[in-house]
């Protein structure tokens, strides 16, 4: 499934996506659960 997700959104990082999820994530903790499970996943950082 990543790789489906970096093929439609090839240099897709963590750093990206923490700064496209931070102020919609309103519940303490929720965007850390997310960007732990994109490394899990395989996203890479930078």
């Amino acid at each position: 499934m990543l790789a489906v997700f970096l093929k439609d959104s090839p240099g897709n990082t963590i750093r990206e996506q923490r700064k496209k999820w931070e102020k919609l994530y309103s519940n303490p903790g929720n965007l850390e659960r997310w960007i732990k499970d994109m490394r899990i996943a395989g996203l890479p950082e930078e």
